[in-house]
């Protein structure tokens, strides 16, 4: 019986490490995600989530060291807030190392940068937690600029040993949650009404007011004529479009339109 030559030599098992992963949407098709926030008409404006069902992923780490965000579109300043681990971010106003859920939060030129708040490394699921919860609204603007707001999402790895101290840590593609402002129509407001009384036979004889103070007020015009000195008008001539103004910035939670 013959045999066969003995043939001998080396496999090599080259290493590849992969790039974390930002689902933004979940389960629907694709990675990027959409929302809309809806101004309240006359009522309180609830925040809604910018990324509700996002799934973060890496196949060969467990934890990472960076989430970044980038904002664009802002329109409206101040008046537009994240939440974000509980903690509120106006866009218009930078921040540095604000502590939200376990986390410490940076925010200027338009870019948040989160970190772990105690550790060079959060795990994947933390992260996933805070990016769920993150959610945007204009809490006391009636009268919202429509469009679109973005959010680019970028996550860092912990590097091919998962400690975040190695110098070959690998980023994730760039993500975005696209935000449709949608403004409402508020209904225009009466108040200041008394209740009043006459007497029969004195109401005969002489016509009276029913009410003197009663007010009417749209709020929709509140953002345009208290900066209507700025395009050369005066209210001068009418004080009590003044203590309007007054009465609107006096409310609890307002926030002043830049």
């Amino acid at each position: 019986v013959a045999l066969a030559a003995q043939l001998s030599g080396a496999i090599t098992l080259a290493v590849v490490y992969d790039a974390p992963a930002a689902d933004l949407n979940g389960a629907t098709a694709g990675s990027d995600n959409a929302v809309t926030w809806t101004e309240g008409s006359n009522a309180t404006h609830a925040p809604v989530t910018i990324a509700a069902g996002a799934v973060l992923s890496d196949a060969d780490n467990s934890n990472l060291t960076r989430m970044t965000i980038t904002v664009e579109g802002v329109l409206d300043g101040n008046s537009e807030m994240l939440t974000i681990g509980g903690q509120q971010f106006l866009l218009g106003t930078d921040y540095s190392n604000v502590t939200a859920g376990g986390f410490k939060v940076s925010y200027t030129g338009g870019v948040f940068t989160i970190l772990p708040a105690s550790a060079v490394t959060a795990t994947v699921s933390s992260y996933q937690s805070l990016l769920r919860g993150i959610s945007y609204f204009e809490p006391s603007n009636d009268n919202p600029t429509a469009g679109n707001r973005t959010f680019t999402v970028q996550l860092t790895d912990a590097g091919d040993d998962n400690s975040g101290t190695s110098n070959e840590l690998l980023t994730s593609v760039w993500q975005t949650i696209t935000l449709t402002v949608a403004p409402v129509n508020d209904q225009p407001l009466l108040s200041g009404l008394d209740a009043v009384s006459y007497a029969e036979n004195t109401i005969n004889l002489t016509p009276a007011f029913l009410d003197t103070s009663i007010t009417l007020a749209d709020i929709a015009l509140y953002a345009y004529t208290h900066k209507c000195e700025d395009g050369g008008f005066t209210l001068a001539d009418y004080p009590a479009v003044g203590r309007w103004l007054e009465r609107v910035s006096g409310v609890k939670g307002y926030i002043a339109i830049d």
